[in-house]
Order: structure tokens, then C-alpha cells, then sequence
């Protein structure tokens, strides 16, 4: 005689356990992760005081780092965190070939 069959709710009920099982400590983990994450870091001060000095224009961007780094220049973290956003800026807009002759002249590099 063949072994009866598992009826298919009994498999279903086994795999819900199973699934609660393993959702448990996930939910668990998850919850102690964003808890940890939304808490205030220092950062946060360092990209409100930026916020705060940019106008929005991407030529203006390094002056305002040069703004925050001012006020944060006695923190260690911040300073360095602010020098590494400066090293990343793209300059290539700040670049020209004009410059200020000795009698305050703006002038070409194509004139001279």
C-alpha cells in the first residue's frame, strides 16, 4: 500500500512557519538598521552649513565649500570631509584663458 499523500493545505502551513521563521529576525534587523540610520551624524551639520552658503550655480559651488570649511576649520572630521568635497569638484568651469593684466586689464590668452 503507498504512503498516504500529504494533503496540500498541510505543505502550505508547513511553508507559512517556515516563512515567519525567517521574516521574524528580518523585521527584527531591519527595524535595529534604520533606527541606527536615522539618527543625526555629523555630516549633516557640514551639508546644512553648504546648503546654506551655495546659491545653486555650479560655479559658485567652490566658494561655498571654502564658506563652510571657515566655519568647521577647528573640527578635524569636518575639515576633512569638506577638503575631499573640494578635491572632487569639477573646476574645468573656473578655468579660462583670460587673465588680469598688471594694469587690471582683462585679457586674452589668444590677444597676447
Amino acid at each position: 500500500m503507498p504512503p498516504p499523500a500529504t494533503e496540500p493545505v498541510v505543505v502550505f502551513a508547513i511553508y507559512e512557519v517556515f516563512a515567519l521563521i525567517l521574516a521574524m529576525p528580518l523585521s527584527y534587523g531591519l527595524a535595529i538598521w534604520m533606527r541606527r540610520n536615522s539618527r543625526d551624524h555629523w555630516s549633516n551639520a557640514v551639508f546644512e552649513r553648504f546648503q546654506h552658503h551655495w546659491n545653486g550655480k555650479p560655479e559658485d559651488e567652490f566658494y561655498a565649500w571654502l564658506k563652510t570649511k571657515q566655519e568647521f576649520q577647528d573640527e578635524a572630521r569636518e575639515t576633512k570631509l569638506i577638503n575631499q568635497k573640494i578635491r572632487d569638484l569639477n573646476r574645468a568651469k573656473m578655468l579660462s584663458d583670460s587673465f588680469v593684466a598688471d594694469r587690471g586689464e582683462v585679457v586674452n590668452e589668444a590677444e597676447k
